[in-house]
C-alpha cells in the first residue's frame, strides 16, 4: 500500500509539472494530477494515520503551490500571458484610413460584395457595405455614402 501511495503521490506531481512547464492549457495533466495528489493524500491519512497524513497533504500543497510559482517565473509561465501591449503606432483609426475618400468616388468590387465585402478605391482596399444586396467581384461600384463605421457602395451602371 505504501508504494501505490508514493507512486500516486510521484506522478500526480509530475503530471502537475507536466501541465505547467510542457503543456500549459490542457487541464487533462493537471487535473488527473490533482485528483492523483488528492487521492494519495486521503490513503496516506487510512495508512499511516492523521498525523502523518497532514504532512503527506501539506507536503503535496507546497510542492504544487512551489510548482506553479517557478512555472509562472520560467519557460512555462511565458505562455500564460500576453507580454507586450499594442503601441499606438500600430493601431490605425478608421478615421485616418478614408481621411481621402469621398462620395461619388469610383471604384470596383475586390471580391464579392454579399452585402459585406471590399472594394479597390482610390488605389486603396477598404471593407465596404453595398446598398442593394449582392456585388459580383470587378463590378464597378460608386460610394454614397462614407459613415463613421462603414462605407456604404452601389453598383455603377
Amino acid at each position: 500500500m505504501s508504494l501505490l501511495i508514493i507512486g500516486m503521490l510521484i506522478l500526480g506531481l509530475l503530471l502537475l509539472a507536466v501541465e505547467i512547464f510542457i503543456i500549459p492549457g490542457t487541464t487533462i495533466a493537471g487535473v488527473s494530477g490533482g485528483i492523483l495528489l488528492l487521492v494519495g493524500s486521503i490513503l496516506s491519512y487510512f495508512e499511516y494515520g492523521i498525523d502523518q497524513g497532514n504532512m503527506i497533504l501539506l507536503g503535496s500543497v507546497i510542492t504544487s503551490v512551489a510548482l506553479f510559482i517557478i512555472g509562472t517565473k520560467t519557460v512555462g509561465g511565458k505562455g500564460m500571458a500576453l507580454e507586450s501591449n499594442l503601441g499606438a503606432s500600430r493601431v490605425k483609426k478608421f478615421d485616418d484610413d478614408k481621411a481621402d475618400l469621398r462620395v461619388g468616388d469610383t471604384g470596383v468590387a475586390y471580391g464579392d460584395i454579399r452585402p459585406y465585402g471590399k472594394a479597390i478605391i482610390n488605389s486603396k482596399v477598404y471593407d465596404v457595405c453595398s446598398t442593394g444586396g449582392f456585388i459580383d467581384d470587378n463590378c464597378k461600384i460608386r460610394v454614397t455614402e462614407v459613415g463613421k463605421t462603414e462605407i456604404v457602395v452601389e453598383v455603377v451602371v
